[in-house]
């Protein structure tokens, strides 16, 4: 894994020209928010109980750098693992004004 100071990222990232990726998600991508949005404060084991498979840490990286996720408090888990939740711009992009405006789940049975 490659890490550079803080201070070099916007040359960083005029370089890499990723603006216009920064509001595009992949399908996965939209998952995970979605299931962090509904379920914060959550760590990585419970996105991994509701996905089925581990999740990827880049794939949460992503989502931190478009500042879309945040750290939220310690899980009270054995190992005290870290915990996500959703950040203010997260409800800016959706048109939210807090986490209680999201729509309701319509859970099926199937």
């Amino acid at each position: 894994m490659f890490r550079t100071r803080s201070h070099y990222a916007a040359a960083i990232r005029t370089a890499a020209d990723v603006g216009e990726q920064s509001n595009s998600f992949s399908e996965e991508e939209m998952g995970v928010l979605c299931a962090i949005a509904y379920h914060q404060p959550i760590d990585r084991a419970e996105l991994a109980d509701i996905f089925g498979k581990e999740i990827n840490r880049d794939l949460l990286s992503r989502l931190r750098y478009k500042g879309l996720i945040g750290n939220g408090p310690k899980s009270p888990r054995p190992g005290v693992p870290h915990t996500f939740v959703t950040t203010a711009e997260f409800l800016a992009m959706f048109d939210l004004q807090s986490s209680r405006d999201l729509p309701e789940l319509d859970v099926g049975t199937e």
